[in-house]
């Protein structure tokens, strides 16, 4: 056989492949929209097992686990859930107000071809099948023309049912979160200033110290601040630094932590009065911006049960510390440069000023 003969038989083979693979992958349009009509083909919305998300070079994977909803694009984290149940019901609520002719040329007009200046998203929903129950493309929002001149505010938004004809959806529904970090539960501890009895740090360019509580309601300091008068509005900053963490992404659980920055790392810990203590470590910068990679890590140094000092609150921090090891700990966090820097509050911020000396 001919060379020129193979060459053409391949490209035949390689553009029916291509036909077919299309043809597997193309979702059918369904039934022509009517006005006033869902949006969704899917009855129940409570029937969703997952929920996919593509816009550009962004992919979100979010499933229904035994736990709770997770992002798969992001090693099974926990899901932000009033975050997806807010996009689900807003889904739910879109009516067609209008039906837009024009067919394929108007797909960059109205924010739905990945050519255009913004790119849409494809939202597909699974009701525990492996085909889509439904997929819809959102484009761009659209200002209502009967409104008076200057700024208008959107009324409704472009959008595709599969392959169908661009329609125009209400309610308004905003854009949707296209990145996966922003898909994750965020918060990660939430300690307030008035449960801890000591703070700790040990920078990687210090020695360690640390500030208590005192008895009067004042601070004293440890370590290399024993013998220092301690600044009270500086300690009151620092012994806010555990409450409303949260994490600005994750990292993939396997990557060695010695990676990112462990050694040498900066350390800083809470002492809660009920036994629980709560550790952080700082690794590297993760970017530019100046986030940084961090651990959690728990701990109990309180009585046990059956000691006569043993309450109902230490009984709650040991079941605390269980969660926190389970939920927390193991993840590799990435927070932000001010959340960061909370938690190695300054030793020389930490002194008080000298009282000025009588004339």
């Amino acid at each position: 056989m001919k060379v020129r003969t193979l060459i053409v038989l391949g490209v035949c083979c390689a553009a029916l492949a291509a036909l077919a693979l299309w043809t597997v992958r193309r979702q059918p349009a369904g039934p022509a929209p009517e006005i006033g009509a869902r949006l969704l083909r899917t009855e129940d919305i409570n029937s969703i097992t997952r929920v996919e998300l593509f816009s550009g070079t962004q992919t979100v994977a979010l499933a229904r686990a035994d736990d709770g909803w997770v992002v798969e694009t992001r090693w099974n984290y926990p899901a932000r859930f009033d975050q997806l149940v807010g996009l689900l019901r807003d889904l739910d609520s879109l009516r067609v107000a209008e039906i837009i002719r024009g067919g394929s040329e108007i797909l960059a007009d109205v924010g739905l071809t990945e050519d255009g200046e913004q790119k849409p998203v494809l939202i597909r929903l699974f009701a525990g099948g492996l085909e889509p129950a439904d997929e819809i493309h959102l484009g761009k929002p659209r200002a209502s023309a009967a409104m008076a001149r200057g700024f208008q505010l959107p009324d409704s938004r472009y959008a595709r049912r599969a392959r169908g004809p661009v329609v125009l959806v209400e309610p308004f529904i905003n854009d949707v979160s296209r990145r996966p970090s922003d898909w994750i539960r965020t918060a990660i501890l939430d300690i307030r200033s008035a449960e801890i009895a000591r703070m700790m740090a040990a920078p990687s360019n210090d020695a360690m110290y640390a500030v208590a509580r005192a008895e009067d309601g004042g601070y004293w300091g440890q370590n290399m601040l024993h013998d220092q008068t301690i600044n009270a509005p500086s300690a009151d900053i620092w012994f806010r630094a555990f409450q409303g963490v949260v994490a600005q992404d994750v990292v993939d659980p396997a990557i060695p932590r010695g990676e990112l920055g462990t050694e040498p790392a900066e350390r800083a810990a809470a002492y809660l009065k009920n036994g629980l203590v709560v550790h952080v470590e700082l690794g590297r910068a993760a970017d530019d911006e100046g986030r940084r990679y961090a651990w959690f890590s728990f701990d109990y140094e309180g009585p046990e049960e059956g000691d006569e000092r043993f309450g109902e609150d230490h009984a709650a921090a040991k079941a605390e510390l269980e969660r926190l090891n389970r939920e927390v700990a193991p993840w590799t966090y990435v927070l932000g440069f001010s959340q960061a820097n909370k938690f190695i509050f300054l030793r020389d911020q930490l002194v008080a000023a000298p009282a000025p000396s009588e004339p």
